[in-house]
């Protein structure tokens, strides 16, 4: 701890950096859905493997950020989203276009779940 002209300097509690990790999520979170709906939109049956990885990984990252934020229908939809994705991943190509509108539409489905929870 830090002190100045002797007096103890007042630590933020465990609440208030939380809310502002959550605040900070909440500024962030309608940039963050664009670049997850850019990134499942734009893959294709010929997308790398890399890709989908990306995708997977940032989809899993949210699942598990969100609740921790109050965000837990996010944080559902975000998971099934990060699982479909991991099944179009490991599927054999080419990949087949309606699986990948299946993973286009899950991740869509997260800004609904968003939406859902303000109500």
């Amino acid at each position: 701890m830090e002190y100045e002209r002797g007096q103890k300097m007042s630590q933020p509690t465990l609440s208030q950096a939380l809310q502002r990790v959550a605040n900070r999520f909440a500024v962030r979170l309608p940039e963050r859905l664009d670049q997850l709906e850019v990134d499942a939109g734009s893959l294709s049956a010929r997308s790398p493997e890399e890709a989908f990885s990306k995708l997977e990984r940032d989809l899993h990252d949210l699942a598990g950020t969100a609740p921790t934020l109050g965000y837990s229908a996010l944080g559902a939809a975000a998971r099934d989203a990060e699982r479909r994705v991991g099944l179009v991943r490991l599927e054999d190509e080419p990949r087949r276009a309606e699986r990948l509108d299946m993973i286009a539409a899950s991740v869509q489905a997260l800004r609904q779940s968003v939406a859902q929870q303000a109500d």
